[in-house]
């Protein structure tokens, strides 16, 4: 009598992922009589996949910023703000190569104007964020988001960010 092993696979996402991102980003909201302008934008984040749920949380280790602004006499702003978030998200399909997730952020920054045309000093604060966007084959996440902070400082953004960790993995489960 021969004796048969069944061999399952049980599926599940790893646990920590990590990001890195770039963007681009547009001011929302006025500044003075400046023209708003396009910016760049960076971040780094750590997130942990909740077993069982479609739900991550994690550290937005380091969001940096601009609100850029062009002035018709001549001269630029560029508004930059570093944060410091936590972050959720909810993700829609997350075993599945095409995964559109919605979340957001609250945490604190700090302001500072390079290239100055108008007065404008350091300040720390309050700052938070909303965001949507699409990740694609467990590594690559295309989105915007919104973040809200001191006037003149705020700005939507487009980003381009490398997941590594957070896809599936199998695990061999004997019957």
């Amino acid at each position: 009598m021969t004796a048969f092993v069944q061999l399952s696979w049980a599926q599940r996402l790893r646990s920590f992922e990590m990001e890195a991102n770039i963007g681009l980003t547009h001011p929302i909201g006025r500044f003075h009589n400046a023209v708003p302008d396009w910016g760049p934008a960076f971040g780094l984040e750590m997130r942990h996949n909740i077993s069982g749920s479609n739900f991550d949380v994690g550290v937005r280790l380091l969001d940096i910023s601009t609100a850029a602004y062009r002035f018709d006499g001549g001269g630029s702003q560029s508004n930059r703000t570093i944060s410091l978030m936590v972050v959720g998200d909810y993700n829609f399909r997350p075993y599945s190569t095409v995964n559109p997730y919605v979340g957001g952020g609250v945490g604190v920054g700090g302001t500072e104007a390079v290239l100055q045309a108008v007065e404008s000093p350091r300040s720390e604060g309050f700052v938070s964020h909303v965001r949507a966007g699409v990740e694609l084959w467990y590594h690559l996440r295309i989105g915007g988001q919104v973040l809200f902070g001191r006037s003149g400082y705020s700005n939507a953004c487009f980003t381009l960010g490398f997941v590594m960790g957070g896809h599936p993995q199998h695990d061999k489960l004997k019957r």
